[in-house]
C-alpha cells in the first residue's frame, strides 16, 4: 500500500480530455440547456421553480384525499426488531424500493434493537432547538405558495415564533428544510439508523484524514426540518441522486413518489425545462400507475433511494430528523441525476457537495474490495462499478498526454483521482490505469497478476509491477 499524501503534498497533474457532461446511454440530453432563460431557483434544489402553486396545492390535497395507500410490493413496511441493522435486509432485497421503517413495541426496551437511530426524546420541540443552537442562528425558509425563499424569516428565534403562532393567524405558508446542524451540539443528540452509516459513501470511503476537515468533507447526513401544517416541497429527485433517511418525530409526512425510470427521468428534464412548471403536475406526464403515497407517521423512519421523484406535504405541524448520503450501491442512478444537474444548470452550491472527489474515493474503496481487502462487492456495486469507471473517464481524468501539467489544489477533483489512485498502489500519472483495474476486475477479466498495470498508451501491454509511490 503507497504511503497517504499530506494535505501538504503537490502533485504535477496531466489534463484529461475535458470536464464535461456524463449520461448513460440509456438517457440521452432530451432538451437544449435552457440557457437564455431567465429563471428563478429553489432555494434549496436549486431547481427551476417559479410562479404561485395554489391551484397545485389545492389539487393536490383533493388527490390525497383519495389516494390509496402505497402497497408492500412499492414501499415494504418493516418492523425495527425485523430490520435490526438493516445489513441482512439490504444483502436479500437490495436498496431499490423505499422503506417505511416502524417504530419498536412500547414494551420492546430500545437498547435491544440494532436499528441504530438517535434522536432527541419524544417532548423534544422546537423551541428546544433555541437552547442548543442560538437564538440568531440563521436559517432560510421557503414560502410554500411561490416555492421561493421567505425573506422575513431569517433567524431560529423568527422560525420558532413563526411555528408557535396558531395556524390561523400565521400569514403564510413557510417551510424550513435546510438546516444542517453536524457541526452544533445538536448533532451529539442524534445519530443516523445503523444501514446509512453502513451505506454511506462519506463514512464508508472519503479518506478518514480528511473526514475531520469540515471544509473538505460533504456534511449532509444531519438536517433538522420544521414544518407547518399544509407545508408542500414540489417534485424534486435529492441533489447527486442522494438516498435519504426521514425519521418523523413529530407530526405526519406523506409523500408522493416516483420511481428513477429512464421515461420518468427524461420527463422530469422536460418538466424542470417547461415556463410554465408552476401549473405542471409532475405526475400527469408520466404513466399514472407509477405514482405512489406514502404515509410516515411520528416515530417512523423513510429511506427513500437514489433518483426516486418525490413531493412532501404536511397534513399536521412536524419535526423531522434525516439526511442525505451516496452510496455505492445505488450509482447508476446517483449518476443519472447528476447528469440531469448539469443539463439544467443547476448551481454549484445546490448539488451535492465535492460530489466528484467523492466518486474516485468510492471507487478506490470498491477496488479495494475487488482485490480481496475487506468484504466481497455487492451484486449493486458489481452492477452499477461499470457506469462509475465510464464516467470518471467522462470526465477526462487521468489521460496522460491529454494535455498541459498543473498543479493540483488540495481537494479539487483531480487531486482526489490522484490520491485515491495511490492509495490503491498506483503513481501520481496513473489514474486511468486505477480506473481500468477497477473496471477489468469487475468484469472478471483482469490479468495483471500480482499487481501488474498497463501503458497508458492505448493498447499497451502489461507491464512491471505497480509502482509503490513514496511521500
Amino acid at each position: 500500500m503507497a504511503a497517504q499524501p499530506s494535505p501538504q503534498t503537490t502533485y504535477r497533474w496531466v489534463c484529461g480530455a475535458g470536464d464535461g457532461d456524463y449520461a448513460l446511454p440509456d438517457l440521452p440530453p432530451l432538451l437544449p440547456p435552457p440557457l437564455n432563460r431567465k429563471v428563478s431557483l429553489d432555494a434549496v434544489t436549486g431547481k427551476i421553480k417559479t410562479g404561485n402553486r395554489s391551484t397545485l396545492i389545492d389539487g393536490l390535497k383533493a388527490k390525497l384525499s383519495c389516494m390509496p395507500a402505497a402497497s408492500d410490493r412499492v414501499c415494504p413496511r418493516v418492523g425495527q426488531e425485523t430490520f435490526g441493522d438493516g445489513r441482512e435486509y439490504i444483502a436479500a432485497n437490495g436498496f431499490r424500493l423505499p422503506l417505511v421503517i416502524t417504530p419498536l413495541p412500547p414494551s420492546s426496551p430500545p437498547s435491544t434493537c440494532a436499528f441504530g437511530l438517535k434522536v432527541p426524546p419524544p417532548s423534544f420541540k422546537p423551541r428546544d432547538l433555541l437552547h442548543i443552537l442560538h437564538p440568531s442562528f440563521p436559517v432560510s425558509c421557503i414560502n410554500v405558495k411561490y416555492q421561493s425563499t421567505n425573506a422575513s424569516i431569517t433567524t431560529l428565534q423568527e422560525w420558532v415564533d413563526y411555528m408557535e403562532t396558531p395556524a390561523g393567524d400565521r400569514a403564510t405558508v413557510n417551510n424550513l428544510i435546510s438546516l444542517e446542524y453536524s457541526d452544533t451540539s445538536l448533532a451529539s443528540l442524534t445519530e443516523p439508523p445503523s444501514i446509512v452509516r453502513f451505506l454511506s459513501a462519506v463514512d464508508r470511503s472519503w479518506p478518514a484524514s480528511r473526514r475531520a476537515d469540515n471544509s473538505v468533507c460533504p456534511k449532509v447526513d444531519s438536517y433538522c426540518l420544521s414544518s407547518p401544517a399544509g407545508a408542500y416541497c414540489d417534485f424534486h429527485a435529492d441533489f447527486g441522486g442522494s438516498s435519504v433517511f426521514y425519521h418523523v418525530h413529530e407530526g405526519r409526512k406523506q409523500f408522493l413518489v416516483l420511481p428513477p425510470t429512464a421515461d420518468v427521468l427524461r420527463a422530469y428534464e422536460a418538466w424542470l425545462c417547461m415556463e410554465n412548471q408552476c401549473d405542471v403536475f409532475f405526475p400527469s406526464l408520466v404513466e399514472p400507475s407509477l405514482l405512489a403515497l406514502v404515509t410516515v407517521d411520528a416515530g417512523e423512519t423513510l429511506l427513500l433511494p437514489s433518483g426516486y421523484i418525490h413531493a412532501v406535504f404536511t397534513p399536521q405541524d412536524s419535526l423531522v430528523f434525516g439526511g442525505n448520503f451516496l452510496t455505492t450501491h445505488c450509482i447508476e442512478n446517483q449518476l443519472r441525476v447528476f447528469s440531469v444537474e448539469v443539463r439544467t444548470h443547476v448551481l454549484e452550491e445546490y448539488r451535492f457537495p465535492f460530489f466528484k472527489q467523492l466518486q474516485y474515493f468510492m471507487a478506490a474503496s470498491l477496488l479495494q474490495r475487488a482485490r480481496g481487502e475487506g468484504e466481497p462487492l455487492a451484486e449493486a456495486e458489481r452492477e452499477g462499478a461499470p457506469a462509475l469507471t465510464a464516467a470518471l473517464r467522462a470526465w477526462g481524468m487521468g489521460l496522460a498526454g491529454a494535455g498541459e501539467e498543473r498543479e493540483l489544489a488540495y481537494n479539487s477533483v483531480e487531486e482526489c483521482a490522484v490520491y485515491a489512485a495511490r492509495t490503491c498502489g498506483y503513481g501520481e500519472t496513473q489514474v486511468r490505469e486505477f480506473v481500468d483495474e477497477l473496471e477489468l476486475r469487475v468484469k472478471g477479466e483482469w490479468g495483471g497478476g500480482g499487481g501488474k498495470v498497463r501503458k497508458a498508451e492505448a493498447g499497451g501491454e502489461w507491464e512491471g509491477e505497480r509502482k509503490k509511490t513514496q511521500t
